[in-house]
């Protein structure tokens, strides 16, 4: 392996959170070629998750570093809410039960990736489209432990 291909993949590694998704043409965008891609692959830097879509080796990722990948990357409006929000809020105490599923909101025209439907999350995924509220309007951004998305306020959850 070149010395370029090696401090390419490291600034790869540490430009990316921890436990996040990579999408393929978002890395074609930064200036990974989709050879150079599949030499990291080959390597075992990073490995497929589904279609369009890796993740460094042995890395974990949550459905969160799923949603990080859509809203960074793709700019997409995709994000939790209902009781899902509720719970990554603190606010799960008020809930009758703990959530079973994940409940994720997206604009009617966005459609959840091939990828992020199939990969398993350890969760079941509820997606649902909507136009009832504007796309920005009472999102708030969520730190996590490596990096932060957004998602529904409580007043929005409630709606």
């Amino acid at each position: 392996m070149s010395t370029k291909s090696v401090s390419k993949i490291n600034q790869l590694l540490t430009s990316q959170p921890l436990g996040t998704v990579m999408q393929s043409f978002w890395l074609n965008e930064q200036g990974y070629s989709s050879e150079l891609q599949k030499r990291y692959k080959e390597s075992q830097w990073l490995e497929t998750i589904g279609s369009g879509a890796m993740k460094r080796t042995h890395d974990i990722v949550t459905y969160e570093g799923g949603i990080y990948a859509l809203q960074k990357q793709s700019g997409s409006t995709i994000h939790p809410g209902g009781n899902t929000a509720l719970s990554l809020l603190g606010l799960s105490h008020y809930l009758e039960f703990a959530p079973k599923n994940v409940v994720i909101f997206g604009d009617e025209k966005e459609k959840l990736p091939l990828w992020f439907r199939n990969y398993n999350w350890g969760t079941k995924i509820d997606y649902y489209k909507t136009s009832f509220l504007p796309a920005d309007l009472g999102l708030t951004e969520k730190e996590l432990k490596y990096f932060s998305i957004k998602i529904s306020n409580a007043p929005r959850t409630l709606m």
